[in-house]
């Protein structure tokens, strides 16, 4: 009985050492197990689903993930690209080996949904995931007139949402603003300004003074043009 004993212990401590996928954070709470193997995840390249976007739409995800550069810029003091790394027919699936935008059907009025990883025993924070696009929803993308944020009410505002979902993926919540990106739900403003306030700005940076002061964000400091 000893034997046994030892020998299941034995593997479900290998169980909780290799079998759960986690999220490492820096400057969080480093009591846990999981935290001192698993490196840092952040969402700074990404893949685009092969065919699912017309190319205007493609122009209009690169805008909503640019749109977050200029704070992330000003937080690591690094010249900090997100990388378009470029079309996969891989789906979205929860190891994260690949950060995929493609679009699936969604139920109700979702119009976009960040496919976050799962955090055992209620781990935080939670960033890094898949994007999914409404495929049964009608957009309209950057370089169409937004006729100061009235366009939202005949069609959705795919760079907003592009920017909103991305801010998810970042670690960020809702915001009860209704100027803010973050906000949750589309709005008049939120079509207009389709970039992030200085409110949603203070959230990245308090998430990121939390947790991700230790990582490499220097690695990721030119575009992949040649993928654009």
């Amino acid at each position: 009985m000893k034997l046994f004993t030892r020998v299941f212990s034995f593997f479900f401590f290998l169980f909780l050492l290799f079998g759960c996928r986690v999220l490492d954070y820096s400057s969080g709470d480093r009591s846990s197990i999981f935290n001192r193997f698993i490196k840092p995840k952040f969402p700074t390249e990404y893949w685009i689903y092969a065919g699912d976007f017309t190319q205007e739409e493609v122009d209009t995800i690169h805008q909503g993930y640019q749109n977050w550069e200029p704070a992330l810029q000003k937080l690591t003091a690094t010249p900090f690209h997100f990388r378009f790394m470029g079309y996969t027919f891989t789906p979205i699936n929860d190891d994260d080996t690949m950060h995929v935008i493609k679009k699936d059907p969604l139920s109700g009025n979702t119009v976009g949904q960040a496919c976050l990883l799962l955090t055992p025993f209620g781990q935080k924070p939670v960033f890094g995931g898949d994007l999914r696009i409404a495929s049964d929803k009608s957009f309209h993308t950057t370089d169409q007139w937004h006729f100061d944020g009235w366009r939202v009410y005949f069609s959705n505002c795919l760079e907003a949402i592009v920017t909103h979902e991305v801010g998810h993926l970042m670690g960020l919540g809702h915001s009860p603003n209704s100027n803010d990106i973050m906000y949750f739900q589309e709005s008049a403003s939120f079509c207009a300004n389709r970039k992030p306030t200085p409110n949603d700005e203070y959230a990245l940076e308090q998430f990121y003074l939390q947790y991700l002061t230790n990582f490499d964000f220097a690695k990721n400091i030119n575009e992949d043009l040649s993928n654009l």
